[in-house]
């Protein structure tokens, strides 16, 4: 695998795609607050890298696929979840 230089300045390594809490939030349509509550709660897998946590892309689909349907609107909302199980392990 040979790694580029992409828009941003970011290192593109194919099959590897790391987010940012804000490009995560984006792709989701939410915040990047919302993020890492889900991050702190165990709902989706992230690898802190220095300052930041970064998010895998296969990390964002299993969170997506395991929460449909599931109301993560609110802090109560996502601890109900949590006590339900239902955290990405």
């Amino acid at each position: 695998m040979k790694a580029q230089l992409t828009t941003k300045n970011r290192i593109y390594i194919p099959g590897i795609t790391m987010l940012t809490a804000e490009e995560t939030g984006e792709a989701l349509q939410t915040t990047p607050e919302k993020i890492h509550q889900f991050r702190r709660c165990g709902l989706l897998n992230a690898i802190k890298t220095g300052k930041n946590w970064m998010f895998p892309q296969n990390e964002i689909i299993a969170f997506q696929s395991k929460m449909i349907g599931k109301d993560l609107s609110n802090p109560t909302a996502i601890e109900k979840v949590v006590r339900n199980g239902l955290r990405i392990d």
